[in-house]
């Protein structure tokens, strides 16, 4: 990834992220590259309204911050990156060493292969999100972000948000999978029964 790795050897760290933690958000001012090597992440945006969107949700062995660092002072002030479980991140502070990184074309190479990756991505997700249904959205959200006992408790009103739908939506929708044998309520979270059958609501949507 770099032509030369020890001499940027000093700017990396390795950081944890605790479950439910911001990884990055607006509202924060470092300038990092993110090397992911543990856990999972969703990225969501603030709208001009007050709402959020969900974008993604990632995993392991993915880079972050690329896009702030080929756009410098012109921040992604909408975006924000959060742990869905606890995540590790081998860290790049390239405050002092941009001038390097610009001129490092084996850096450059990867960094347009990450950005080639995730315009294709959004491209996919934006013909999904037009296509599916609250239920096929709603499914492909549960099977992401269910903790390792497969307990869904995150605050149903943001979630609705981030997936463009009516909290009174997701709420009928949640109880649809109860009424299906998908999901179990346990007290204020649902606990998912089957995971198969959410994979294909999610397919066939």
């Amino acid at each position: 990834m770099f032509s030369n790795y020890e001499m940027y050897r000093p700017y990396f760290s390795l950081v944890e992220f605790p479950k439910r933690s911001f990884i990055y958000s607006s509202d924060y001012n470092e300038r990092y590259l993110y090397f992911f090597v543990k856990g999972r992440f969703k990225v969501y945006g603030n709208l001009s309204n007050g709402k959020r969107i969900l974008f993604r949700f990632c995993s392991a062995y993915m880079l972050m911050g690329e896009m702030e660092f080929l756009m410098g002072e012109q921040r992604m002030e909408e975006t924000n990156v959060e742990a869905v479980e606890d995540c590790v991140a081998v860290t790049l502070d390239y405050r002092n060493i941009r001038n390097l990184l610009e001129n490092d074309t084996k850096f450059l190479h990867c960094l347009l292969q990450c950005m080639a990756e995730k315009i294709s991505y959004f491209g996919n997700m934006e013909m999904v999100n037009n296509l599916h249904t609250a239920e096929g959205k709603v499914a492909v959200y549960l099977l992401n972000s269910v903790e390792g006992t497969g307990i869904f408790s995150e605050n149903q009103r943001i979630v609705a948000e981030q997936l463009n739908i009516s909290y009174r939506h997701l709420h009928r929708v949640l109880q649809k999978f109860v009424d299906l044998g998908y999901l179990q309520r346990v007290n204020h979270s649902y606990r998912v029964m089957d995971r198969e059958g959410l994979k294909k609501n999610a397919a066939e949507q």
